[in-house]
């Protein structure tokens, strides 16, 4: 065997090796986005329903709609890559539930058997709703039947 057909060997390792550590970094690179959009969600949907809770003399369908605008609002050039946001917005007596999903899709994953090509960020927060009008007339019933005792 000659010079060049024992260094040969080193082209054809790189050759099979060079793709995998590629498709790694690619890898982490798409699960760093995973992570941010998954931290950027629970933000987006943990703010929206604290707003939300804030609106003490609005009715239930102007709290979802301005519940809708914050979401809106907050992820608007935050999230990295496509992905469809689906949200539902719960509005009840005493809290509000808000729930943000979103379907990342990564477009390298097409050819590798066994895995799922989009990947599911899924976020819900809720914020208790109090109504201040309501909680001091309920303090002062307690009070005047005590003294009334």
């Amino acid at each position: 065997m000659d010079k060049r057909g024992k260094k040969a060997y080193m082209t054809i390792e790189a050759a099979l090796v060079f793709p995998i550590v590629l498709s790694g970094i690619i890898f982490v690179i798409y699960l760093g986005f995973y992570l941010y959009n998954a931290s950027v969600i629970r933000q987006m949907s943990y703010i929206a329903a604290l707003r939300g809770s804030q609106l003490t003399q609005a009715n239930s369908s102007q709290i979802k709609k301005y519940v809708e605008e914050q979401l809106q609002q907050l992820g608007k050039e935050k999230i990295l890559g496509e992905g469809e946001l689906v949200q539902d917005i719960v509005i009840s007596f005493n809290e509000i539930k808000v729930k943000v999903e979103m379907k990342m899709e990564v477009p390298l994953m097409e050819g590798i058997p066994f895995v799922n090509r989009l990947w599911r960020i899924e976020s819900e927060a809720k914020a208790g709703r109090i109504n201040p009008v309501g909680i001091i007339r309920g303090v002062r019933k307690i009070n005047e039947s005590k003294i009334s005792e």
